[in-house]
């Protein structure tokens, strides 16, 4: 419901911000930046088109042998960039860059198809200027797709649409009559952690989720299964 809310859409998911010599947002923080399962594994650029990690895309005003394999998604100062390794497609093979490289997002000029791709066994890296045997991370990169990529059934060539919405969840204690003294309650809540400090702290923010009461050993551990199988089962769609 928050991602059908146009209001709140855009504030629940944010991508890591690669600021440097800032420390403002919680998007800064080394485990947004870092941890692989804050990372936004895809995003829809001009025309619709929806780019993810592990594809190639070519990059305006580089040469036509030239391309970007998407390594992830950050902003910095406020625009929003891909980050990749450089490859380089000639007649007999084709080669990845070890460094990686950030671009403006907008300078993505296209989205290569598989025709338009090398086989995976005539890459090789490239490390400290030299060519050596494709290194495991490239060769992970090119043919594992992100676990996030789902096909959508019937379309061989269309996936879903992700958004990383990480969530803020937390237990309180509760009552079930005004007094507050009697009928305890043990209760869950949420808020996303992507909405700027203000609204995340805002009670028109805060969501309830369930509570159990406090008898015969119950606690609020006891509804931590039921939300983590429903977590799961949102993140399988």
């Amino acid at each position: 419901l928050l991602m059908a809310n146009p209001k709140k859409c855009k504030a629940i998911s944010s991508l890591p911000d690669h600021t440097p010599d800032a420390l403002e947002l919680i998007q800064q923080g080394g485990k947004w930046r870092n941890d692989p399962h804050l990372q936004q594994p895809m995003w829809t650029i001009q025309n619709n088109i929806d780019i993810w990690c592990g594809d190639f895309v070519h990059i305006h005003d580089t040469s036509f042998n030239t391309a970007l394999l998407i390594l992830s998604f950050h902003t910095c100062r406020k625009n929003i960039y891909v980050r990749g390794y450089i490859s380089n497609f000639y007649d007999t093979y084709a080669t990845i860059n070890d460094d990686y490289t950030d671009y403006p997002i907008s300078n993505i000029s296209q989205k290569l198809d598989s025709s338009q791709i090398p086989p995976v066994d005539s890459f090789c890296s490239i490390s400290n200027g030299q060519e050596i045997p494709l290194s495991p991370f490239h060769s992970y990169i090119l043919q594992q797709p992100h676990w996030l990529k789902k096909q959508i059934p019937n379309r061989p060539s269309k996936f879903y649409k992700v958004k990383v919405t990480p969530l803020i969840l937390f237990t309180d204690d509760t009552s079930g009559n005004k007094s507050k003294q009697y009928n305890p309650y043990e209760s869950w809540s949420m808020k996303c952690a992507a909405m700027p400090y203000e609204q995340r702290n805002s009670i028109s923010n805060i969501y309830f989720i369930g509570a159990i009461p406090k008898k015969m050993g119950a606690s609020g551990i006891s509804l931590l299964p039921s939300l983590v199988d429903d977590l799961h089962a949102l993140e399988d769609g």
